[in-house]
C-alpha cells in the first residue's frame, strides 16, 4: 500500500543510490572482517585486538596501515609479508570477502524498498551486522581451538540489552513484526497469561522487546545448560585403550593425552574430576602402575606428587579414562547471546537446525575418520552450527 504512495521521483533516486549503499556496506564489512581476523588470531592466544599494532606473527615486524587495507592488500603483496617474504594465509582475504557479501545481504534483506518494506526496520541492521561479523570470528575460531571468545559473547549480550531499550525496532521485535508475523508467540504468550486483557504494557516496543530479550537469554542459555547436565550424568567419562602403548605427558602446566596437548583445566574441567590410567613410567619403569592426576596432583602408585611439585611424568599408557563434558559452558553463554537477538521463539528454532548441522557434521567427521584409518573423537564445535543456523534463521524468517 505504502508503494503507490511513493513518488517516481523517489523510487528513481533509489534505484540510482542503492548500488553505492550496497558498495558501501561491502567496504564496510570487509573492514570489519579484517578486524576480525585480528580476533581470530588473537582472542585464543589472549593477546589484545586493541592496544597491540598489526604485526607480522612471524617476523613481528610492525604493518603500516597502507599494507593493511582489507583485500587490497593481500593482493598487492601477492599473500606474502613485505618483510620477512612469509607467506599469508588466504583466509585472510576470504574472510574479509565473506564478512563483505554477508553486509551486503543484510542490507538488501533490510532495503528491500525505500521504506524497507517488506524487509526489517533500518534500525535492524546494527544486529544483524553484529551476528555475521561474529558468526564468522566464532566459528572459526571453535573449528581450530574449541573455544568460544567470551568477549565477543559479552559484546553481543550488551548490545542486544542496548538495543532492546534504546531502539526497540533494532530488536527484531518491531511491533508490527510482533503483532502480525507472529515470530514471537512464545513471548506473547507470556504476557498474555501474566498480563490483564487489554493493559496498555502490550502496547509499548520498549517493554515487549525486552521481556522477549530477558525469556530468549533464559530459553537459550538455560536449555543448553540442563541437556549439558543430562549429558553429564549419563556419559561423565570416556575410557581409551592402545595395545602398543599412547604416550601420555604430565607437567606443572599441562598435559599431553596421545598427542594432544592441553591445559589443566581443560583435561579437568569439573571440581574432583581426574584422569586414570594405566601403564609403565618411560623410560625406566618395567612394571605397570595405576596413575590418577587431579586438579592438585599426580599420584603414581602409592606416591601422591603436588601439581606445583611436578616436573614430567612420562607414561606408556595401555588404557586410560578422562573426564569429558557433553557442553562447554562456551556454547551455554553463546545459545544465551544468540536468545537475547532472537528471543526464545527464535531459540527453537535455531536450535533445532543447529543440532540438526551438528550431528551431519560430527557424522561425516567420523566416518571420514573411518575411511581414512585415522582416530575419531567425540569434540564437535558445537559453535559452528549454532551461528550458522542463527545466520539462517535471520536471513530467511
Amino acid at each position: 500500500m505504502l508503494n503507490a504512495l511513493i513518488s517516481p521521483q523517489l523510487y528513481e533516486v533509489w534505484n540510482l543510490t542503492h548500488p553505492f549503499f550496497g558498495l558501501a556496506a561491502f567496504l564496510l564489512g570487509a573492514c570489519i572482517g579484517s578486524f576480525g581476523n585480528v580476533c581470530i588470531w588473537r582472542m585464543p592466544r589472549r593477546e589484545s585486538v586493541v592496544i597491540v599494532p598489526s604485526h607480522c606473527p612471524s617476523c613481528d615486524a610492525h604493518i603500516a596501515w597502507y599494507m593493511n587495507i582489507p583485500l587490497l592488500s593481500w593482493l598487492v603483496l601477492r599473500g606474502r609479508c613485505w618483510y620477512c617474504k612469509t607467506a599469508i594465509s588466504c583466509r585472510y582475504p576470504l574472510v574479509e570477502a565473506i564478512v563483505g557479501a554477508l553486509f551486503v545481504l543484510c542490507w538488501l534483506k533490510v532495503t528491500a524498498s525505500p521504506y524497507g518494506e517488506p524487509g526489517l526496520p533500518l534500525a535492524s541492521l546494527i544486529p544483524m551486522w553484529f551476528i555475521v561479523s561474529a558468526a564468522v570470528v566464532i566459528s572459526l575460531i571453535d573449528l581450530e581451538h574449541f573455544v568460544i571468545p567470551s568477549p565477543i559473547v559479552v559484546t553481543g549480550l550488551i548490545l542486544a540489552t542496548v538495543l532492546a531499550i534504546a531502539m526497540p525496532a533494532g530488536h527484531f521485535l518491531d511491533y508490527s513484526h510482533y503483532a502480525s508475523r507472529h515470530h514471537h508467540m512464545l513471548t506473547h504468550g507470556f504476557l498474555s497469561f501474566v498480563l490483564p486483557a487489554g493493559s496498555s504494557l502490550l502496547e509499548s516496543a520498549r517493554f515487549v522487546a525486552t521481556v522477549d530479550l530477558v525469556l530468549g537469554i533464559v530459553h537459550g542459555g538455560g536449555i543448553l545448560y540442563v541437556l549439558g547436565l543430562i549429558g553429564d550424568l549419563l556419559f561423565p567419562m570416556s575410557k581409551h585403550s592402545s595395545d602398543e602403548g599412547a604416550e601420555i605427558l604430565i607437567e606443572q602446566d599441562a598435559l599431553t593425552v596421545d598427542g594432544e596437548t592441553g591445559e589443566w583445566d581443560d583435561w579437568l574441567p569439573r571440581y574432583k574430576d581426574e584422569i586414570r590410567i594405566t601403564g609403565r613410567l618411560t623410560p625406566t619403569g618395567a612394571e605397570p602402575v595405576e596413575i590418577i592426576a587431579t586438579d592438585t596432583g599426580v599420584k603414581v602408585g602409592e606416591t601422591f606428587t603436588p601439581r606445583e611439585k611436578i616436573e614430567a611424568i612420562s607414561v606408556k599408557a595401555t588404557a586410560w579414562t578422562l573426564p569429558q563434558i557433553a557442553m562447554g559452558m562456551g556454547d551455554v553463554k553463546l545459545m544465551a547471546m544468540i536468545g537475547a537477538f532472537f528471543g526464545p521463539d527464535g531459540v527453537l528454532r535455531i536450535l533445532f537446525v543447529g543440532c540438526v548441522l551438528g550431528s551431519a557434521i560430527g557424522v561425516t567427521a567420523w566416518v571420514i575418520a573411518k575411511l581414512r584409518r585415522r582416530p575419531t573423537t567425540n569434540k564437535v564445535a558445537f559453535g559452528v552450527p549454532l551461528m550458522v543456523a542463527a545466520v539462517l534463521h535471520m536471513m530467511l524468517f
